[in-house]
């Protein structure tokens, strides 16, 4: 058994280090994060943001959601998309923030809460 056990430890610790800068920044993320809540409160609202693209980017999600009830998981044709006829919007673009918005919306939140 060792008696010195206080030899076989490290003075400095990185957790400690990082405790102490914590506590030194504790009051500056406060504000950081008082001021940032007003700045992020319209993307937890029930109207979809204000953008030149934003509908397109729902009728992705829309058309993604549709595949995903389907059992198709990654297609490069968007069956409802050119008034029935179908394109390949997915060849062209990339599918993933279509497939986590319409995931978000299976999930049981409305569209717009979803896109945003």
């Amino acid at each position: 058994m060792i008696r010195d056990r206080h030899l076989l430890t490290p003075r400095f610790s990185i957790f400690s280090h990082l405790w102490a800068v914590m506590r030194r920044s504790g009051p500056f993320l406060f504000l950081i994060t008082l001021l940032a809540i007003p700045l992020l409160q319209p993307l937890f609202s029930r109207q979809i943001s204000c953008g030149f693209d934003t509908t397109f980017h729902l009728w992705r999600s829309v058309q993604a959601d549709a595949l995903l009830k389907e059992g198709i998981f990654y297609s490069r044709w968007a069956p409802q998309m050119a008034h029935g006829y179908g394109y390949p919007l997915f060849l062209f673009q990339s599918p993933l923030t279509a497939w986590g918005t319409a995931v978000f919306h299976q999930f049981g939140l409305s569209w717009p809460v979803a896109l945003n």
